[in-house]
């Protein structure tokens, strides 16, 4: 096992700015002991480098001071170990201006000059060529424990938010036309092929550079962790729990536990890096986030398997607000106390929910809508991403819920070779394969948007006959189908009011692998948030599960998290997400009591709380593993038979 393997994460990153040459290295090293942290992600170079850099490429601070070098030093003096924080997203002006061939260009020619760092290309010479020589440089001279590569990729927008459209720099041209003998396309545009064809180009020049990136490092040790924001090279997969004034409210509330779940379901031989972003955007990096969101991302990540990772700009005593600090203080030492309950664990699955690599704003809906429903309604799944989509990463699984993505060969392919149920949405397109799986013969309409229609309700509805319709939708012709559509009547005004009659079409189709939807009960339900939505889906879901590993009548603002150990027994572990508003995170409210019966293969001989550190009383009967949670406040972890 390599180190990363061996200990769970407790990381911090002070994203150093350039005055932190200076910075008080004992006291940092205090501040680290004080966070009871592992492991110090430290700026390195790229940007800037933090070291005097040998390198013509590179832009050092200060040629006689040698932070990284003393930093390091320390670091493992304290048996902390440190990961050098690289980015080469943007050079200095002065190198931009010496090698323009290395930077970005707008459609008329123009580089990204953003406070006098000037955007590079993933094309260019720098990121393919001199990136992996920095980090070289940086390896022989350090014995750094891993690295960490910031601001990957093609980035078309600029700090403020400013979109500068695709590269068309002469690299980016050449290279594109060389690799498909087309012209390299000026707007983002999924209908065209040669866009297609640039996505897909993107990723092979990216790969490339991890590629010559991972070669340099392990060149140095097979024990130094490469950690990026990719699957591909990494060894620490890195993602950020984070908030953003720029984005459509709704917060996602469930963030850092879909990034957790995303690298156990997708590549589970990986480990994640998952930051906790102080900052409450990039534009104020200087105010936190709530106390108890910063709780409650600690415990979602906890509860999927993952360690934790915190970040601030700068170094502590300057950071003007520190209300997350006692925070994270004492999540890390509680992680610190018990890190042996928190390795060696996968989560139960019964259902694989698919979730899309590039998703359009109403797939990223319906994705979100299916994961939050199954939160919410207590299944026990997992996430596993559209590219990492293979047959051994599926089988066993007895239900793929494929929420509103489009039919490709190899998802089809897979997913017709198992022996799994699928639930699909969202399906705008007949093929042979879904004529066998849901007995459809071929569609009844076009692809259609209606605003005040209905659906018809499964008898099992008994108070609500009708829900509400909206959106992209379209029907099928089919053997056996029902949720039938109710054509739009009148609205208004109120003494005009019905007509909704039904027309016979259907917009769920049942065969013998599941069910087909054509809407988006998923989208809908987290666009609107209405109840009928939720349980039209998961009506589906039922339907297609012989048996469920976890059932509950907790709360729908508590997640449950059902794990088995490697070597043998579980854990339960309750998150409280009910302090959860849509903008704001609060205290909490305390939930409980409410019961959760596990599947468990054997009368289990200790159930434990290590929140509380006392026996939970249970029952077992049959394989049904019955447990009282008596109350929770933010979070708990039982312990079963380990």
């Amino acid at each position: 096992m390599s180190w990363w393997t061996d200990q769970v994460l407790r990381l911090i990153q002070t994203n150093l700015t350039v005055k932190d040459i200076d910075l008080d290295r004992n006291r940092l090293i205090d501040n680290l002991k004080r966070f009871h942290a592992n492991t110090l992600l430290l700026n390195v170079g790229g940007v800037v480098s933090f070291f005097p850099s040998r390198l013509s490429c590179q832009n050092p601070l200060d040629k006689h001071k040698d932070l990284v070098g003393e930093m390091v030093e320390l670091c493992h003096q304290n048996g902390i170990r440190v990961i050098g924080r690289f980015d080469f997203s943007k050079v200095a002006k002065r190198l931009a201006d010496a090698h323009p061939e290395w930077t970005y260009r707008d459609r008329v020619g123009a580089a990204i000059n953003y406070n006098g760092f000037v955007h590079t290309c993933p094309s260019g010479e720098y990121q393919q060529v001199l990136a992996p020589q920095i980090v070289d440089e940086a390896l022989g001279l350090y014995p750094l424990d891993g690295v960490f590569f910031n601001m990957p990729g093609y980035r078309t927008m600029d700090y403020s938010h400013v979109y500068h459209g695709i590269c068309q720099c002469e690299a980016c041209k050449r290279q594109f036309h060389e690799s498909t003998g087309m012209e390299l396309p000026i707007e983002e545009d999924l209908d065209n092929p040669a866009y297609q064809m640039y996505l897909a180009f993107q990723k092979r020049m990216v790969q490339k550079m991890h590629q010559a990136i991972r070669e340099v490092v392990k060149r140095h040790s097979n024990e130094i962790a490469v950690a990026m924001y990719s699957p591909d090279g990494s060894d620490i997969f890195m993602a950020e729990s984070n908030t953003e004034l720029h984005r459509p409210y709704p917060v996602w509330e469930y963030m850092a536990s879909e990034n957790a779940m995303v690298l156990n379901g997708s590549w589970p031989e990986k480990i994640l890096g998952n930051i906790m972003i102080n900052a409450s955007s990039l534009d104020n990096r200087f105010m936190s986030v709530s106390p108890w969101q910063m709780d409650l991302r600690c415990h979602e990540l906890m509860a999927n398997g993952a360690g934790l990772a915190f970040c601030i700009i700068g170094d502590f005593p300057e950071y003007p607000d520190t209300k997350n600090f006692s925070v994270v203080q004492e999540n890390y030492a509680y992680l610190e106390e018990n890190e042996r309950w928190y390795q060696g664990f996968r989560t139960v699955t019964d259902i694989a929910l698919i979730k899309p690599t590039h998703p359009s704003a109403w797939q990223q809906e319906a994705y979100r809508g299916a994961f939050k429903a199954l939160k919410q309604n207590h299944y026990s799944f997992t996430v596993v991403d559209e590219s990492a989509v293979s047959f051994s990463m599926l089988n066993d699984i007895p239900l793929v819920l494929v929420p509103g993505l489009q039919p490709t060969e190899h998802l089809l392919e897979v997913l017709d070779a198992l022996p799994c149920k699928v639930v699909y949405t969202g399906v705008s397109a007949t093929n042979s394969t879904f004529e066998r799986w849901f007995g459809l013969r071929e569609i009844d309409t076009k692809p259609f948007q209606v605003q005040g229609a209905y659906i018809t309700n499964p008898p099992s509805f008994q108070q609500t006959r009708w829900t509400l319709l909206q959106g992209p939708c379209c029907t099928f012709k089919g053997k056996q189908g029902d949720l039938e559509l109710r054509d739009a009547g009148m609205f208004g005004p109120p003494e005009m009011c019905g007509g909704n009659v039904p027309t016979g079409r259907m917009f769920r189709h049942q065969g013998p692998k599941g069910f087909c939807y054509s809407f988006q009960p998923d989208a809908l339900f987290k666009k609107y948030g209405f109840d009928e939505h939720k349980l039209l889906l998961l009506d589906g879901v039922d339907r297609c599960l012989s048996e469920r590993s976890m059932e509950s009548d907790a709360p729908e603002a508590v997640e449950l998290v059902y794990n088995r150990y490697n070597g043998g027994g579980a854990n339960l572990q309750c998150v409280n997400l009910s302090g959860y508003d849509g903008s704001s995170f609060h205290r909490p409210f305390e939930a409980g009591p409410f019961t959760v019966r596990l599947r468990y293969p054997r009368q289990p001989h200790s159930v434990n709380d290590i929140v509380e550190k006392r026996l939970i009383a249970c029952s077992w009967n049959n394989g049904v593993l019955e447990l009282v949670i008596d109350h929770l406040g933010s979070y708990r972890m039982i312990v079963i038979d380990k």
